[in-house]
């Protein structure tokens, strides 16, 4: 008998369906909600939907009717299409989940995922949940505790006990029982998610990590706020059933006030358990802790949702085992007698444990009748032990409290200062273990919770005191952080020593000015104390003053030895740090914008491209520095490694390509080109170098690198190619040629397949909505990825060109994928500030990267080498971001599924595959490169904006008058109303603001999205115009209200590089991409003009005549061109420059146009002429901006002289005499070092000291 087979209902949205109206969605989200996600309900209300009919819409897996997708997609202004549905069984076409994941919806469209993809078996994510594989007693303890759980349906539970008492142990292990018992239960838990608190996570940190494992990894939150997040996590534990523990919960609690107050900072721990606990849900949060927060008391009840459990000591039944383990021995008298006086406390009994051992052989019955002295409470215990150990043995816990994760015995051994043998430290350690104060586990060694908190808690009291009687000790011997450690580790050092140092500093001495005074006491007995000057002394007190903001100017630390010092942060202006000896320290590098990111063939080295034409390279084992090289005048987008690693080859859009002895850093050969190069690869042989260059027939060329000889070129793609990759050896194509493969990514949103041996297009893929910006090669060589800006990654199976998965979850551009050298794992970054991480087999998120500030332009894999192979469970990921930082991510693969490790894991929902990732180490930049100027109209008053985040006002003098703050990434363009009295800004994450230039308030905050905002500039009469650099959009804002009065979108693949009003009419021209100029109409968001300005692939900038019969233009052909603003005819081009991109301005009376551009050379022209009739000399890199001053009051004409004002990426402005083309002034901000004293300096590498040089420090 054949199954009746169901009857298919309804319709869903189909591929193309789903991209027609995400592309609408966001749009509007842009143009009404400042870019944020319509939430679940918002899109409700729009659509007039009930909320479950608008989850199976985004969802597109279960039909609707026809007429609710009319619906929907007239909500949004379109008209739905036969092509935009399908049936429900629409199979492969279908979106993954994925594609409608946002902050709103991620929970809902989760539910369904999670109904069909595991009914029973949790998701279980253990954290850094200790080992309980050993585990005696407390049955009654877990029966009460599931009862709560699993029966009354308990929201929030709060395990409380001393330290000691076993309830890190216990919550573990309740975990495990109901992941084991999940089965037999009616309603498991979907998600076991176990976290300590011990180093005292803020809660922001907190719960994007745990929003981040109950989303899949889909929803990223970077850029919510506290009341946000909270609300977000309530909606998970709403949706789903959730058990998440919370370890350690008294580290976030205020100690030396009443019980339950939480620390400074850390209230909205209250609210988060407050709103757990009344709010309903399905889900259970448990918090074990040594004290009861305030809200859970005020919460609590026998028979409520909230209830508090109090853990009890061991009873004399339960421990049998534990006395045996510990080589105890007693009657049975003894050993309740023995329970009683430690209540029950299994950590203590462990401590005492070595005196009775060591004084008494073992047995308890004697040592109770000499013990004349009882301690009652674990503190009390801890002070007891702690006071017996040896100098060496206080002096290796405080390390091991330091060091806060495990460490090993050569890193304990390079942090004892004075060193000591290593026979020695192992015989402490020994000890040590002997009497339970430490763990070990692979000849790796650290403290439980409770003993570190003592402690840590020991040392910082005593450093205080230290401090205020002016008699270092341990201030000298002993590091209060460590600028070498990973970063993760050094984020808890500063928030478990260094801040509460801080606070309790400033407690004590009532004011920053008089603990000023008390620390430059303390610095000058460094400078009268032989025995401080090896030590840590001189760290300690640069990082104590740093974390306090103290004014370090002028501040004298010459010949001491400083030793741990992290200084990349925090100004050191006139330091005086000569023939100081320098250990283990970091400062911050020269980091400009990045442009390309390369890892040499045997992965021990990265390079690093940028945009002012610099290549950076550190060794990856120590991320340090190992070369700088000046390499170009422009964006470095080609960079790659020969073969051999030995040499070194970048591209720039400066049209040169170079090749970099590796060994020596000399300059091998150059080739001189026609256009900007964009992309390059080498073949697997190294013998073929291939490129893309901004010519107008956008081709890619294919060179035999040794001789310089162009064996191939290559045509086809309609837009630049911006992407190029080899496949790694000989492929068999479908059509079965066998010869060797390059793929192509294009911004005409395409990806080609050419064979080389015929030079021919085998095939092009389409599918993305955006400009194809990466490609990497899987390392078997049968599937790529690309990156696109329609924030999509796409999966495509080498041999027939099929699009084998669309990974979806970045909202913004995806700029950079990058295969692990496993090909198990495929990292991706975006301009939405995150690194994702995903399984290529299931293309499930594991993981979101959010500890960049900005845009992450590239990011690479590279494999850890031991003994000369590669360790495949832990692989380095580098990333490269617009925040001017470069982080090393430690990937680990952990191979089970239980507690017990010492890293923090994630854990894939399909293939139960668990990876571990820490950031190990930033390097950090500090570049103030100036990207825009701006001149008031009616006076001589600058306004300068780039890297840094800062807008600087200048008078003509030079000084800065006013500094504006508020923006979170780099300004790129500024400025000025008409009327001068408000400024607007944008920055590179896509935030515009406008100012008032008297009071240096921030007004308004326009916009807020990831694309990066290029085009900015008020017109005449007052409107601010903003154009989007990737999303296509153009926006006319009222300056006054702030309302958004009209939105304008470019056709497909343009955006906006520049534009320029007419000065007395109501329009403006634009300059893109695509390499038109388009003239817009104000008035009705109309473009009623385009021409073609064979600029060479791109138009950067325009700027109109002061009459407004002209404008001119610059682009990537190193030509001026001047149009008539009418007709559009290009009336004369101007020849001189080498560089591109840069500025141009017209002089006040029309007569001189000024370009600077990235040849760092600025040129004045004859307008009507176009002869050359000056060149102006002097900056050291790219000039970004040029602007004429205005001409002053006719009583001062007499003496007037004509200035022009130009602004570099080598961080200073320049005010330039027009008749004589002297340089009048030069100034720049203070950099990072400026005026620091390094003469002398001890232990740092040539590299080094030059790389301070460049961020002001100075050698006499």
């Amino acid at each position: 008998m054949t199954a009746k087979k169901s009857r298919r209902r309804g319709v869903v949205l189909s591929l193309a369906g789903q991209r027609k109206f995400e592309t609408a969605r966001r749009q509007l989200e842009k143009a009404m909600n400042g870019g944020d996600r319509f939430t679940l309900e918002e899109l409700s209300e729009r659509t007039q939907l009930a909320l479950s009919t608008m989850t199976r819409v985004l969802d597109a897996q279960v039909g609707v009717d026809k007429q609710t997708l009319d619906q929907v997609f007239a909500a949004f202004d379109l008209s739905l299409q036969r092509a935009d549905y399908q049936q429900p069984e629409g199979g492969d076409e279908r979106l993954p989940a994925a594609a409608t994941d946002s902050l709103s919806t991620a929970s809902t469209t989760l539910a369904t995922t999670l109904t069909t993809t595991s009914p029973t078996a949790p998701i279980l994510d253990w954290g850094e949940a200790i080992d309980v594989s050993l585990f005696y007693g407390r049955t009654a303890e877990l029966a009460t505790l599931e009862q709560w759980i699993q029966h009354d349906r308990c929201r929030l539970i709060a395990m409380l006990g001393m330290g000691g008492i076993g309830k890190t142990a216990l919550s573990v292990k309740l975990a495990q029982e109901l992941t084991q018992n999940s089965k037999l239960t009616a309603q498991p838990f979907e998600f076991i998610v176990w976290r300590t608190l011990r180093n005292a996570p803020p809660l922001e940190l907190l719960l994007t990590d745990v929003i981040q494992v109950l989303s899949y990894q889909r929803e990223s939150v970077p850029s919510l706020r506290l009341p946000a997040l909270i609300s977000r996590l309530l909606n998970y534990l709403r949706q789903h059933r959730c058990l998440l523990i919370l370890d350690n919960g008294e580290t976030i609690l205020q100690g030396g006030q009443f019980t339950g107050a939480y620390r400074q900072g850390y209230e909205a721990y209250g609210e988060l358990l407050r709103q757990v606990g009344e709010i309903p849900h399905q889900s259970c949060v448990v918090l074990t802790s040594r004290e009861k927060p305030e809200t859970i008391a005020n919460l609590e009840g026998e028979t409520l949702p909230v209830r508090s459990f109090a853990l009890p000591g061991l009873p004399t039944t339960a421990t049998d085992h534990l006395f045996d383990a510990i080589g105890l021995s007693s009657s049975n008298v003894g050993r309740q007698r023995l329970l009683g006086v430690y209540s029950g406390n299994p950590l203590a009994l462990k401590i005492v444990a070595t005196s009775i051992r060591e004084l008494f052989g073992g047995d308890v019955d004697a040592f109770l009748q000499e013990e004349t002295t009882v301690f009652n409470g674990i503190r009390r215990l801890l002070d007891q032990q702690y006071q017996r150990l040896t100098l060496l043995e206080k002096q290796v816990m405080l390390w091991l409290a330091i060091n806060r994760e495990w460490v090993t015995i050569a890193a304990l051994q390079s942090d004892l200062v004075p060193s000591v043998p290593r026979s020695r430290l192992l015989e402490t350690l020994e000890s040590l273990a002997r009497r339970s104060l430490i763990e070990q586990n692979n000849a790796r060694f650290t403290q439980q919770p409770v003993v570190m908190e003592y402690v840590t808690d020991a040392f910082i009291d005593h450093v205080c005191e230290e401090i205020r009687q002016r008699s270092p000790e341990l201030f000298l011997s002993h590091a209060l952080i460590k600028a070498t450690a990973k970063d993760y580790v050094r984020e808890s050092q500063i928030r478990v020593i260094l801040k509460p140092l801080g606070d309790r500093l400033l407690a004590r001495f009532g004011s920053q000015t008089a603990l000023s005074a008390q620390l430059q006491h303390l610095l000058q007995q460094l400078h009268d104390a032989t025995v401080s000057q090896a030590g840590y002394g001189a760290g300690n007190w640069l990082n104590l003053s740093q974390h306090l903001k103290l004014d370090l100017t002028g501040s004298d630390v010459s010949h001491l030895t400083v030793r741990q010092a992290c200084l990349q942060d925090g100004p050191l202006h006139q330091v005086n740090l000569s023939h100081a000896h320098l250990v283990d320290c970091q400062f911050a590098e020269p980091l400009n914008l990045p442009t390309a990111l390369a890892v040499s063939p045997t992965g021990d080295r990265v390079a690093l491209g940028n945009e002012n034409g610099t290549v950076q390279m550190w060794q990856v084992s120590t991320q340090q520095p190992l070369l700088t090289l000046p390499a170009h005048t422009a964006h470095v987008f080609g960079l790659n490694f020969t073969q051999d690693g030995r040499t070194l080859v970048t591209g720039s859009h400066d049209h040169t390509i170079k090749f970099w002895d590796m060994t020596t850093g000399n300059c091998l050969q150059t080739w001189q080109g026609k256009g900007p190069v964009w992309a390059q690869a080498f073949s697997p042989d190294g013998l073929i170098l291939a490129n893309s260059v901004g010519d107008a027939d956008r081709a890619i060329h294919l060179w035999h690198w040794q001789t310089g000889q162009r064996l191939k070129t290559l045509i086809g793609h309609t837009g630049q190619a911006t992407t190029l990759a080899f496949v790694p050896h000989s492929t068999d194509t479908a059509e079965g040629t066998g010869h060797p493969l390059l793929i192509s990514g294009s911004q005409d949103h395409t990806l080609r397949l050419w064979d080389l041996e015929q030079g021919v297009c085998l095939r092009t893929l389409t599918g993305h909505t955006g400009m194809v910006w990466t490609v990497s090669v899987h390392p078997q060589g049968d599937r790529f990825a690309s990156a696109s800006f329609d924030q999509s990654i796409k999966i495509w199976d080498l041999a027939t060109g099929i699009c084998l998965q669309t990974l979806l979850g970045h909202t913004a551009e995806v700029t950079s994928v990058s295969f692990s050298p496993d090909g198990q794992w495929l990292a991706s970054s975006s301009n939405d500030r995150t690194i994702r991480l995903w399984e290529v087999a299931t293309g499930q998120c594991l993981t979101v990267l959010q500890a960049h500030l900005d845009h992450v332009w590239a990011v690479a894999f590279t494999a850890t080498p031991v003994q000369g192979k590669i360790a495949a469970a832990e692989q380095i990921l580098i990333s490269a971001s617009f925040d001017q930082t470069v982080r090393f991510w430690q990937i680990n693969r952990i191979a089970r599924d239980e507690p017990g490790t010492d890293a923090s894991v994630i854990l894939s929902p399909t293939s139960q595959l668990t990876i571990a990732n820490h950031c190990l180490k930033t390097i950090q930049g500090s570049d103030m490169g100036i990207r825009s100027i701006a001149c008031h109209p009616h006076r001589h008053l600058l306004a300068s904006g780039g890297l840094g985040n800062r807008i600087r006002l200048w008078d003509e003098s030079g000084y800065c008058i006013k500094t504006l703050t508020g923006h979170t990434g780099g300004i790129w363009k500024v400025a000025f109303h008409p009327e001068g009295k408000r400024l607007a800004s944008s920055s590179l994450n896509g935030e515009i603001k406008v100012w008032d230039v008297e009071s240096g308030q921030c007004l308004q905050t326009l916009l807020r999205n990831n694309s990066w905002i290029q085009a900015l500039g008020f017109s005449p009469q007052g409107d601010l115009v903003s154009g989007s650099s990737f999303d296509a959009t153009i926006h006319v804002w009222d300056s006054q209200t702030g309302e958004c009065i009209r939105s304008m979108t470019l056709a497909a693949a343009a955006y906006l590089l520049g534009l320029a009003f007419h000065p007395q009419e109501h329009y403006f021209v634009s300059a893109g991409n695509d390499d038109r100029l388009r003239w817009w109409d104000l008035e009705t968001g109309d473009c009623f003009r385009t021409i073609e300005a064979d600029h060479g692939g791109h138009a950067w900038c325009v700027a109109f005549h002061p009459q407004g019969h002209w404008f001119a233009s610059i682009g990537n052909d190193q030509v001026v061109k001047v149009w008539d603003a009418q007709s559009g005819e290009c009336l004369r081009q101007m020849l001189g420059h080498s560089g591109i991109h840069g500025s141009i301005a017209f002089s006040p009376d029309g007569s001189i146009l000024a370009s600077g551009r990235s040849d760092r050379i600025i040129r004045l022209w004859d307008v009507t002429t176009g002869q050359c009739l000056r060149v102006l000399e002097g900056h050291t890199s790219g000039v970004t901006s040029v602007v004429f001053l205005p001409v002053q009051p006719l009583a001062k004409l007499a003496s007037q002289q004509q200035i022009l004002a130009s602004g570099s990426l080598d961080e200073t402005i320049r005010l330039w005499d027009v008749q004589t083309g002297r340089c009048l002034k030069m100034f720049r901000p203070d950099r990072l070092y400026e005026g620091m004293n390094i003469t002398g300096v001890t232990g740092l590498t040539e590299g080094a000291i030059a790389t301070l040089k460049s961020l002001g420090a100075m050698v006499l």
